[in-house]
């Protein structure tokens, strides 16, 4: 069931008035079965429907498409009218973006070089309070419906390096943290939803760096487990004694877990860790 064929019965008839001009076409067409409605026919004809371009005069767009069964017939006779007056599909409206700054409470005991301050006597000073400025950009676009799929990326940071502003962002560096959703709006027939949101961008990664310390230390041993490994030198976890005392404070400890008595800042590790999840963020509306 639906459209067989269709042919153009009038090559079309154009006027002007004070807003664009107009263009409307004549075509009669050949369905199936005396019970097609017009919704097959839209469904068929999806060319001829609103905001679709003209076939030849690039500058006019359908703006209305009607059509009547002659009686007892399977053809009906229809119009399209073209239009160049300005009125856009709130739809095709590109995305816009804004960026502003926002300073992060942070506080550090590394030095720019990204190494551990420590003081004199060796140990690790007090965390200095340091905010960290980031970057946030704005998206805004208009949506068909509510992408709730979006709300399922927040709190997760990008896989992939993605443009924005004219410069590529590292994965791990723009994180979503908000997905607004506004009322269901109406322009030209079309609804749509206002929809908002926000990356943020670090460009130290949105991963948490910390020095390696612990009360405890991987020591070297022969194992004297009887098993396969008996007589090999294996790591034993061992708690960590200062003139046979436990420490007061974590003690740092070197790449392979020893403890070091007395670290230099060249000696000590730091390890980063991901935690956050990671996604393919540009399936968002970045453009």
């Amino acid at each position: 069931m639906g459209v067989v064929r269709w042919d153009v019965k009038d090559a079309g008839q154009i006027r002007s008035n004070r807003s664009g001009q107009e263009l409307t076409q004549k075509l009669q067409i050949y369905v199936s079965s005396l019970d097609d409605s017009l919704l097959e026919i839209k469904r068929d004809l999806p060319q001829f429907q609103r905001w679709q371009p003209h076939p030849s005069q690039a500058s006019f767009f359908v703006d209305e498409f009607g059509a009547d069964q002659l009686e007892h017939a399977k053809i009906w006779m229809a119009s399209v009218r073209y239009t160049d007056t300005i009125t856009r599909n709130p739809l095709d409206e590109p995305v816009r973006y804004s960026m502003r700054t926002e300073t992060l409470p942070s506080a550090t005991i590394l030095n720019r070089r990204g190494r551990l301050i420590l003081n004199s006597a060796g140990d690790i000073v007090q965390p200095i309070d340091k905010p960290e400025r980031i970057r946030v950009f704005v998206f805004k676009k208009n949506l068909p419906q509510i992408a709730e799929w979006m709300t399922d990326l927040e709190d997760v940071v990008n896989s992939e390096t993605l443009r924005i502003g004219g410069r590529d962002r590292e994965p791990r560096s723009l994180l979503l943290r908000k997905v607004d959703f506004g009322e269901m709006q109406e322009q030209n027939d079309v609804e749509f939803y206002p929809t908002t949101f926000e990356l943020a961008y670090r460009k130290s990664k949105w991963n948490y760096r910390y020095p390696s310390v612990g009360y405890n230390q991987r020591v070297p041993e022969t194992s004297r487990t009887p098993g396969p490994r008996f007589g090999q030198p294996v790591k034993v976890r061992r708690p960590i004694l200062i003139n046979g005392q436990p420490p007061n404070e974590p003690q740092l400890l070197d790449r392979n877990g020893l403890w070091i008595p007395e670290p230099e800042p060249q000696d000590v590790v730091i390890l980063e860790e991901e935690i956050y999840e990671q996604a393919p963020l540009g399936v968002l509306p970045l453009r």
